[in-house]
């Protein structure tokens, strides 16, 4: 079901621009004990717009607040993120970016689950809830955003020729790290959209990850979608063991017609 463009909505209560842009009025724990900064965005969702077709993306990626008015934003190479960024960079152009906060249940879970490259998670969540995920366009960027978010930054990515900073380590979602510090591109952030007395998700791996973990049943359906479509005959059944995350240990269980 598509998202519903609306005038208005909570998360226009507060406007901040300009001189008023100040990230560091906003909680950013350090999650880890060897985390090499404060992280803002852990269930997150970031925003982009293809510059070819038009297509909104959104995806769960970290967050590091740098200063006031700067975050890292670590998107993995090939990720529908980096892919659109890099059409922007390729035009020596900054690409258009909002960063959501805090936002619907809905929404953080869509935002984890692979979706095929030009599908919609704002239209993959109205299906999953029966209706329109209503957004509001951004003043700046114009991307959509969800209109009963809690906090949401807005600005531009220039490529990484242009600027970088240092980001991570991070504790990732297996319980460990998986990399050092290293230069990666920066978020300016032109506009802050908030809700009176925002609150903001924070959903930090830690360590371990097996305890209280729920198996994503979204994952699950995408992984049976993918195996189908690969052309496997006869799927009976898909699952995710907890011990693996949302990706390591995966049964299938299948008719088998052939070697």
């Amino acid at each position: 079901i598509p998202p519903k463009e609306v005038a208005s909505g909570p998360i226009l209560e507060n406007v901040l621009e300009g001189e008023a842009v100040d990230l560091c009025k906003f909680p950013a724990p350090k999650w880890h004990h060897d985390d090499g900064g404060n992280y803002i965005g852990t269930e997150d969702l970031i925003i982009t717009k293809d510059p070819d077709s038009g297509w909104v993306n959104f995806g769960t990626y970290r967050v590091m607040r740098q200063d006031k008015t700067t975050l890292s934003v670590f998107i993995e190479p090939g990720k529908h993120g980096d892919v659109i960024r890099n059409k922007y960079w390729e035009r020596g152009e900054a690409c258009p970016v909002a960063v959501c906060v805090g936002q619907a249940p809905i929404l953080g879970n869509v935002a984890s689950t692979p979706v095929l490259s030009g599908q919609s998670e704002y239209a993959y969540a109205g299906g999953r809830i029966g209706r329109p995920i209503e957004v509001v366009k951004a003043r700046v960027t114009g991307l959509p955003i969800p209109a009963d978010a809690e906090l949401v930054f807005e600005g531009y990515m220039p490529s990484p020729q242009e600027e970088t900073r240092t980001e991570g380590p991070f504790g990732e979602w297996p319980g460990y790290y998986a990399s050092a510090d290293r230069p990666e591109p920066v978020m300016h952030v032109k506009t802050i959209y908030h809700r009176n007395g925002p609150i903001i998700i924070g959903q930090p791996p830690v360590k371990p990850n097996y305890p209280g973990h729920q198996v994503s049943i979204a994952n699950v359906a995408a992984l049976w979608n993918a195996i189908e479509a690969a052309g496997v005959p006869e799927i009976r059944g898909v699952w995710k063991m907890l011990g693996g995350g949302n990706r390591f240990i995966n049964v299938i269980s299948l008719k088998q017609l052939h070697a």
